[in-house]
């Protein structure tokens, strides 16, 4: 079965990596994307301010994840985040989740460099 994909979300891990990744058009299709990469089947949608949804481990069951942390501080979103997270556009009507806009992908991708690790 293919992938049918809408544009890009990020995926921030808790030991400083970033990787750019495919969105899919589909719920379920997501849904398969967030067990992939947040390595579990409970995950939780946090919004940082009206353009971005981070997806974590509802349970937080992983090592602190620096990064998304930061990415939170700088939407003057605070919290804390766990093991790798998922970032994407926030959620529109009917439950649906875009991919990062151009503007905000570059914009995650930054994060890194405002930690001071690139």
């Amino acid at each position: 079965m293919s992938t049918t994909t809408e544009g890009q979300a990020v995926v921030l891990h808790p030991r400083n990596g970033l990787t750019v990744i495919a969105w899919p058009t589909t719920t379920h299709e997501r849904a398969a994307v967030l067990r992939e990469f947040i390595g579990c089947d409970f995950y939780a949608a946090a919004a940082l301010g009206h353009s971005l949804l981070v997806w974590s481990d509802a349970e937080a069951r992983h090592e602190p994840n620096w990064l998304a942390t930061l990415l939170a501080s700088l939407a003057q979103e605070p919290r804390d985040f766990h093991g790798p997270v998922v970032v994407t556009g926030a959620q529109r009507a009917g439950d649906d989740t875009p991919p990062l806009s151009p503007e905000l992908l570059d914009i995650v991708r930054q994060v890194p460099a405002a930690a001071g690790l690139a």
